[in-house]
């Protein structure tokens, strides 16, 4: 259980995993001596202090299975980053780029790089870099190489885009896993594998894909960006892979127009968050409130008055009450405007809540028979 949620964990990961299931004080405490001196176990630092500020940190421990799998997982990227295969023609790759005269150096040296020879190649894209554009360009260039391309990614919209951005025909990670235990859509060696967002995939899930590609004879792409979303199970696999194949690099954003919110959309990237909100703030574009109610109001109320069906605008919270809050908020706004109507009442696993005609939806699961994807 825990290693579906972390690689590495500490006494406190186990405590959180045995405070779900047991409430016998004794049965806790056997268990956790159990846990943390069992054979399986690794311990990998010991517990620390601090002498200067008292703070103490926690011993580190792995598992001889996630070890395996991991180190297995590495050791089979390396062999495919020495394997030669997949190769596009140079004179393929001049012809590409004719027909994409937009593209930037950085994106035909990303091209260059995973259309090379080697079985595995990584792209890091930061977000708003033109990574589906560069991936547009190479899938037609292998295609025309002769070589089948397909993608997958771990959310069903992801997968929908980069079928539909970059025309590269793409399922889930796990529809892949599905079909080819049931013996469909199998990869052979003519084929090109892109997996997208690449640095949400844990690392059970990579080492499956990157096994399932090393015994098929394929070519495995992987594009993504380590800084962005992590797993929402065990394991840093892209970064792991990336740093031991080498990648290409993607970090001129275009999604932006202005310069400074090109460099601070940069600096998100690199954890510079402080230089990033000061851009924001010394160009009027963030506002703070000292109190929470007064800055929702003031949120609502500029979203409304901005409001335009023709374009998009978000409005992000961490916690999911204050999402429903927000939610109704806005809703409400767009009652007033008769957008939506008042609707109809539905009872929900988050509560009852009001529908009606032309409100949008997300949809949390894939369901293949009413064409929904999650994240949709």
């Amino acid at each position: 259980l825990i290693t579906r949620e972390k690689s590495v964990f500490d006494e406190r990961d186990v405590a959180k995993v045995l405070y779900r299931y047991i409430d016998d004080v004794a049965l806790f405490q056997s268990l956790m001596v159990r846990i943390l001196q069992s054979p399986e176990a690794l311990r990998l630092e010991r517990e620390r202090i601090n002498f200067a500020t008292g703070i103490r940190t926690p011993a580190k421990y792995t598992t001889r299975e996630m070890i395996r799998l991991e180190a297995e997982m590495a050791n089979r990227a390396i062999w495919l980053s020495g394997r030669a295969s997949h190769g596009v023609p140079e004179a393929v790759l001049q012809a590409t780029f004719a027909r994409h005269s937009r593209l930037s150096d950085e994106q035909r040296t990303a091209i260059e790089h995973i259309a090379g020879t080697t079985r595995i190649a990584a792209v890091i894209g930061r977000a708003g870099a033109g990574k589906t554009t560069m991936m547009k360009a190479a899938r037609e260039a292998w295609e025309t190489a002769g070589y089948r391309v397909v993608g997958g990614a771990l959310a069903g919209k992801a997968a929908e885009g980069l079928e539909k951005e970059a025309g590269i025909v793409s399922r889930t990670l796990s529809s892949w896993e599905l079909r080819w235990n049931q013996g469909r859509n199998q990869l052979d060696d003519r084929c090109v594998f892109v997996l997208d967002e690449a640095g949400m995939v844990s690392s059970r899930q990579m080492a499956l894909f990157v096994e399932a590609v090393t015994k098929a004879g394929a070519k495995l792409v992987l594009v993504g960006d380590p800084e962005q979303l992590q797993p929402i199970e065990a394991g840093a696999a892209f970064r792991a892979i990336a740093d031991r194949i080498g990648y290409a690099e993607l970090e001129t954003i275009y999604r932006q127009r202005q310069q400074w919110m090109r460099d601070a959309s940069l600096d998100l990237a690199r954890g510079n968050v402080r230089k990033a909100v000061d851009a924001y703030t010394a160009h009027g574009r963030m506002l703070g409130l000292r109190l929470k109610d007064e800055a929702v109001e003031s949120l609502i109320a500029a979203w409304d008055r901005d409001y335009d069906p023709s374009k998009t605008s978000l409005i992000l919270a961490h916690l999911r009450r204050d999402v429903r809050m927000l939610n109704d908020m806005a809703r409400a706004k767009l009652v007033e405007r008769g957008v939506v109507a008042d609707g109809f009442a539905f009872k929900t696993e988050d509560g009852t809540r009001m529908f009606a005609t032309g409100d949008q939806v997300v949809f949390l699961k894939n369901e293949g028979s009413l064409g929904v994807k999650n994240g949709m």
